[in-house]
Parts: C-alpha cells; sequence; structure tokens
C-alpha cells in the first residue's frame, strides 16, 4: 500500500499545485517533481525524461505501479457524417 500512497501523493502534488499551470508549464512543473521524487528514492518503475510527465501516468491499484493514463481508456473512432 505505500508503493501505491507514494506514488499517489506525487500525482496529487502535480495536479494540485500545477493543475493551473498552461499545459507546457505543467509538464515541465510535473517532470521536475517526478525526478526529485525518484532522486530522493521515493518512486521507482518509470521514466519521467522520456515523451510522458507525470501527469501522463496513473498508479494502478493492484500493484501500486505507474501506468500510463491513455492504456485504461478506449480509442474509438467516430464518424463525423
Amino acid at each position: 500500500m505505500s508503493k501505491f500512497m507514494n506514488k499517489q501523493v506525487l500525482l496529487a502534488l502535480c495536479w494540485g499545485v500545477g493543475g493551473s499551470l498552461a499545459l507546457v508549464d505543467r509538464q515541465s512543473f510535473s517532470r521536475k517533481i517526478g525526478n526529485i521524487c525518484q532522486a530522493a528514492n521515493c518512486i521507482s518503475g518509470v521514466n519521467f525524461d522520456g515523451q510522458l510527465s507525470t501527469i501522463d501516468w496513473q498508479v494502478k491499484m493492484d500493484d501500486g505501479n505507474f501506468q500510463p493514463w491513455n492504456q485504461s481508456v478506449p480509442e474509438i473512432s467516430l464518424n463525423v457524417n
């Protein structure tokens, strides 16, 4: 449970503080917070230096691991006609 909570608190911090920022600033802020937490050994299992920032992840309740949130959202195609 502590593995889940550490990561969930990180996400809450990123959204709570960075939620009112413009997207580019929110992504930058969340990457910096993620990297600080990794350096302090608070979290592991995700690379915040890549294309995704902290706000692009969710914490899975069953194992406490990060997963990109877009993996849990079904992709649909709409006919615009």
